[in-house]
Formats: structure tokens, sequence, C-alpha cells
């Protein structure tokens, strides 16, 4: 790697998905004595990308695709039987790989593990212990020494992904909720309506509460979208000492910051102030305001005005046709629906084998 001009500043050019070669060479090498799962959890368009992303890239914690299959195969577990016996862990294992996951991983970081590499690499014959498997070797393709996963629609699921991993460390990435609905409202997942975005994220928002609130604060952290932005650096320097992890070169930091700033779009908070209208400021606070001012972020109103009754009654079905009629939607259905079918076909089968 090299040093590269921008802006009369020299920033260094670093990877997304550095080698171990390549953070040596860099001097962004990290040192971790723990090994622990990371799991970053929260709302999608919060940040959970661009703060895994980050922590790949200058923490040395490898991350892959969103994972999207961990509480599905979990609560199919009993299904496959004992996975002790070779048979079905064969099974569970052959099944797994059919998951798009590892199509996306092969597409964007080579990732490719064969069923004999999760067999030989699951130490603990259970769900846990082979999605541990896959992970590690995802890690070791990635040259770290830590894995973690961010998937945020397991931010309905918490206590089942606690379950499973109940040594993890979990980094909640949050987001004013104005932010997020004006984010969520223009793609073609998540809610469609700002009634309809209120209500998510204030609903994931006091999951993750109540789930992390459980947690020892030893193994919990929030990173507020909003100072990630602002000052990405020390935003890495507080996951680096929750991590319980320490970067080589102790001026790593100084030498990188110019480089990790110009890596973020800067523009990207409180948009809410201009986009959203008085009334619509006002609706969202009704809904969500608790969450709001639980999280650090300001309100407006003192009593603010709900929607009306005809407006809450109708804003489910209006997100269900801006559903309906987006062809990116449908595609997506088709793919889970496949799964559907799929753990079906798993059920019987093995409902058949055991009689």
């Amino acid at each position: 790697m090299s040093l590269t001009s921008l802006d009369n500043r020299n920033v260094m050019v670093i990877p997304a998905s550095p080698t171990r070669a390549e953070r040596i060479r860099l001097g962004i090498e990290v040192m971790h004595p723990r090994r622990d799962p990371l799991m970053v959890i929260g709302h999608g368009s919060s940040g959970t990308s661009i703060c895994a992303g980050l922590i790949r890239k200058y923490c040395g914690v490898a991350f892959g695709n969103e994972s999207q299959f961990m509480i599905r195969f979990a609560r199919h577990a009993a299904h496959f039987g004992d996975l002790n016996k070779a048979v079905n862990l064969d099974r569970l294992v052959s099944d797994l790989l059919r998951e798009r996951y590892f199509k996306r991983s092969a597409e964007k970081y080579g990732f490719r593990p064969t069923r004999e590499q999760i067999i030989a690499r699951t130490r603990e014959k259970t769900c846990s212990g082979v999605f541990r498997a896959v992970f590690e070797l995802m890690a070791e393709h990635q040259q770290t020494d830590r894995w973690g996963d961010k998937t945020p629609e397991y931010s309905l699921h918490l206590p089942e992904l606690g379950c499973l991993f109940p040594d993890a460390q979990w980094i909640y990435a949050i987001r004013d909720g104005r932010d997020v609905a004006l984010s969520v409202m223009s793609r073609y997942f998540g809610a469609s309506n700002l009634i309809m975005a209120a209500l998510e994220w204030r609903h994931l928002a006091e999951l993750a509460r109540q789930f992390l609130e459980g947690k020892p604060s030893e193994s919990r952290m929030t990173v507020r979208y909003e100072d990630m932005m602002r000052d990405p650096v020390a935003t890495l320097i507080r996951v680096m000492d929750f991590l319980q992890a320490a970067p080589r070169d102790p001026d790593m930091f100084t030498r990188i910051g110019p480089t990790v700033r110009g890596e973020l779009k800067s523009g990207t908070t409180c948009k809410w102030k201009s986009e959203l209208s008085p009334r619509q400021r006002e609706i969202f606070e009704a809904i969500a305001g608790d969450q709001l001012r639980a999280h650090g972020y300001e309100t407006e109103f003192d009593r603010p005005r709900p929607a009306s009754r005809m407006e809450m009654a109708l804003a489910p079905w209006d997100d269900r046709l801006k559903h309906w009629t987006s062809p990116a939607v449908w595609r997506d259905s088709i793919y889970r629906g496949s799964i559907r079918l799929n753990d079906i076909g798993i059920r019987l089968r093995e409902s058949l084998r055991r009689k």
C-alpha cells in the first residue's frame, strides 16, 4: 500500500478488508486478547454497516455479509436430531450452505467454506457450534483473530441470539429515529410511511434497551450514529477499549485520523429538521418521543398532538400497498418463500426419517 495525495493531505489507502500483512505494513495491526463473538445490533439504516465496516478495517474484527440464517436454523435444530451423529450434522451443514449468505460472501469476499471445513471446525455439536465454525473460518479467511456479525433483523430476536452466544459482546448502533424514517421510507425494505417508521423504530429501540439492560456493562456499549459521523476516530478508540484490544502502534489513530474521517459522508445527520414538516415531526414525537429522549435526542414539543385515529388505521394498509407494488420486495419475498418451503421440507424429511 502507498500514500496518495488527497486534498493536499497525505491519506493512507487502506482496503476494506486488509490482510494481516497489509495491516502490519500500514501500521494498523491490532492485538486481541479476547476471542468472543461481537454482535453489532440496531435498526436498519442506523449505521450498523458503517460501524461494522470501521471495526473490520481498523479494529481487526472479521465481518461478512448479514448472516440472516441463525435464528431460523436454531429454531429448526430439533428437526435435524442429535448433531453428535455425523449424518445429522452433515444434513444441517449441507442445508446451511444453500443460504444466500454464502453466495454473497463468495462474491464480495471470496469466502467459500466447504461442508468438510465447517464440520471439521465444529467443536460443539450444536447449532451455535456450527455457526461459530462458519464465522471462525470467515475470520481465518479475512486473517483476523476475532469475528462479528451484523444483521439488523436480529433486533427482533435478541434473547434468542443471546442464548446462542452467551459470551458475546454487543454494540448497539442507534440513530435519531427521524433520520432513520427518512432513510427507510426511500428504500424498498422497512416502513414506507412515517407512522409505521416511528412505530417500528420505537419498538426496536425498546427491545434493544430491555435486552442490553440484562447484560453486564463490560459486554455492551452504545454507538450513536451522530457521534460516529462527527468523530469516527473517537468512536473507534471507544470500541477498541470496549473490545479490550490495542493497536500495536500506540500512535495508530493519530496517523489514520484523516483517512478515517475522509471515508465518511458528511451531511447525513439531522436531515429531519429540514426534510420533515412540522406536523410530521410532531407525529413522530407523539409516537416515539420517549425513546428519542431516552437516547439523548432533542425533542421539540411539550405535548405533541398525535396522528388521528384514521391516519393510524390507514398507515398499515398504506405500508402493505407500497410493498406489494415494489418489484424489489417481490424478489425478496420469492427468496423468503423458498426459504419457508425449504424449512417445511426439512421438517417433513426429518419426520419421515424418524418413522
